[in-house]
């Protein structure tokens, strides 16, 4: 799985002008606790196939 992070707002995390996409939930996982401990957003953790996927 690749998982990519947003934000209840639309945020979408980027590097390049491309967003970014985690190989492991784990890395993800680390990412959103980051955001959290020095934004206001809520953060979830999308799982998305990157074959099929639009991004």
């Amino acid at each position: 799985m690749v998982y990519i992070i947003r934000s209840s707002h639309g945020v979408i995390l980027t590097q390049d002008n491309k967003e970014l996409f985690y190989e492991t939930l784990e890395e993800a996982e680390i990412k959103k606790e980051e955001l959290l401990s020095f934004t206001t957003e809520q953060w979830t953790i999308i799982n998305v196939n990157r074959e099929t996927s639009a991004f």
